[in-house]
């Protein structure tokens, strides 16, 4: 599960993840727009910078050689925030928005739990009828199994 906030331990590795796949993909800084996908601003297509109170990205109209007009901004509090903006509005792939993340750990999960023959509900213990309750990031709860229609332990 992914969370919102996340510390400056995990700041530091998606931001690293951020810059090799900037990297890969020809993203260079392009002066006091930040970073644009282009060593120069006639090749650019989209420039970010980010800035104090979040980020701002320019998108070059597609007959214009140059960026024209003003940014939109993003507010952002936090470094993944900032990240799901990007991969949000298009600028970096889907792989890095914390959305995709959790459903990948969710597919984890189930697939994990599939195959565990210890799966049971997280309330009486029940092994069979069951459904998966995804976790929340915002309020940091798990994933966990439940029965299906009502608990077993209610009706004891």
């Amino acid at each position: 599960m992914t969370p919102t906030i996340t510390t400056s331990t995990e700041d530091r590795r998606l931001l690293a993840e951020v810059s090799r796949w900037a990297h890969r993909n020809d993203w260079r800084v392009g002066g006091w727009r930040g970073y644009q996908n282009a060593a120069f601003e006639d090749g650019a297509t989209v420039a970010v910078r980010v800035n104090e109170a979040g980020l701002q990205v320019w998108r070059k109209p597609a007959d214009a050689p140059h960026f024209t007009g003003q940014p939109t901004d993003y507010p952002a509090t936090n470094v993944r925030e900032a990240v799901d903006i990007l991969a949000a509005v298009g600028v970096l792939p889907p792989v890095f928005s914390s959305a995709y993340r959790q459903g990948r750990s969710d597919g984890a999960f189930i697939a994990n739990v599939e195959t565990n023959p210890d799966r049971k509900c997280g309330i009486c213990g029940a092994t069979s009828g069951l459904k998966l309750l995804p976790g929340n990031p915002l309020t940091g709860t798990k994933n966990q199994w439940l029965c299906w229609d009502t608990c077993k332990a209610a009706t004891r």
